[in-house]
């Protein structure tokens, strides 16, 4: 089921990049978001009409309220910490808002798991952690979401602004590696009961490794080459990321599925938005005050700035690099087995006496 998710997703992610750099050369960006709003309220019909809830009610469980809150509030005021620009001429007292949701997001995320430990029914039961599979997709799923959108998101800028291109251009190295995410998923999803959970999360993050030393070493290759070495990135996450998924729930006793499925894909999301701002901000840094000719428009980039960005990827990427090896370092520990051989070991009273 999953192979099939990862298939129709597949399908999307080649259409939707190379049709958004179609609307931008043609129309404008504005569009992007204009066409997602009739196909939001075809999603919205197709959820109220056809999905049913089929899990039966166990009686005396209640929602962890206070520790939803306090891990709402915590996350939102991280992300703002790490996503806020700031700015240099701004005032004092806007200059600090980072500084102030930093020490929210702190309170609150101590709060939470405070909280956590003391309630009866825990939106994150911590003991998950001691969990092999848990633990190792959790860290997994942090720092090849880190890698993965932090490519997804510059090298299409580097093949627009560092060569030039236009934004369908800039599309098709983007489908190039969401395209490779869907059909690593699909591949993993039909092999993952010949092959294990740790050969292919393993071979995964190893593919994804080299990709990411290969952007790295090599940020002026054409955008030939650059769409070569993104599908090759995108197929090592498909591989690593659908098979973390599966090992959790396969690993992980029933009634905790749910929440450890949630709980990895939270961190792979986590790992997602720190590893951009990290990579942007470093970006940032490297290229300074050059950054204002961005504003006219790739194709009218000089050459000294193109040549910057060009270089400023290059460090970009091997931050990248890195988060693809701790990533690659996590996924060995996962434990092998899979679907099949979890589905037939015996159970634990199946074996007692």
């Amino acid at each position: 089921m999953q192979a099939f998710i990862t298939a129709v997703w597949g399908f999307a992610s080649i259409v939707g990049p190379l049709l958004g750099g179609v609307i931008v050369d043609r129309w404008s960006w504005r569009w992007v978001f204009y066409v997602n709003l009739p196909l939001g309220g075809v999603v919205v019909a197709l959820v109220l009409a056809a999905f049913r809830e089929t899990a039966s009610r166990i009686a005396g469980r209640r929602l962890d309220v206070a520790g939803a809150a306090t891990f709402l509030v915590g996350v939102s005021a991280l992300m703002f910490a790490v996503l806020h620009p700031g700015a240099a001429t701004a005032p004092a007292f806007l200059v600090s808002e980072r500084v102030v949701a930093a020490a929210v997001a702190l309170v609150c995320l101590a709060a939470f798991a405070w909280i956590e430990t003391i309630s009866a029914d825990p939106l994150l039961p911590f003991g998950l952690f001691r969990e092999a599979p848990f633990a190792a997709g959790c860290a997994a799923g942090f720092f090849a979401g880190a890698a993965m959108f932090g490519a997804l998101l510059h090298v299409p800028l580097l093949v627009q602004w560092g060569q030039g291109t236009d934004a369908t251009t800039a599309g098709l190295a983007l489908m190039a590696m969401s395209g490779g995410w869907s059909a690593g998923g699909l591949v993993a999803g039909y092999l993952v009961n010949r092959l294990g959970f740790w050969w292919l999360s393993v071979g995964g993050m190893a593919l994804m490794t080299a990709g990411y030393a290969a952007f790295a070493l090599h940020p002026d290759a054409t955008w030939g080459v650059l769409m070569g070495i993104g599908a090759a990135v995108g197929i090592g996450m498909g591989l690593a990321s659908i098979t973390l998924i599966v090992a959790v729930q396969t690993l992980i006793r029933r009634e905790q599925r749910g929440v450890a499925t949630s709980g990895v894909l939270f961190f792979r999301n986590i790992g997602a938005t720190l590893g951009v701002a990290l990579m942007g901000a470093t970006l940032t840094a490297r290229l300074g005050v050059e950054l204002g000719g961005l504003g006219e428009g790739a194709r009218s980039i000089p050459p000294s700035l193109a040549a910057a960005l060009v270089s400023g990827m290059g460090a970009v990427f091997w931050l990248g690099t890195g988060a693809a090896i701790l990533g690659f370092a996590a996924t060995l520990f996962l434990p092998s087995g899979s679907p099949v051989s979890a589905a037939t070991a015996p159970k634990p009273e199946e074996v007692v006496g």
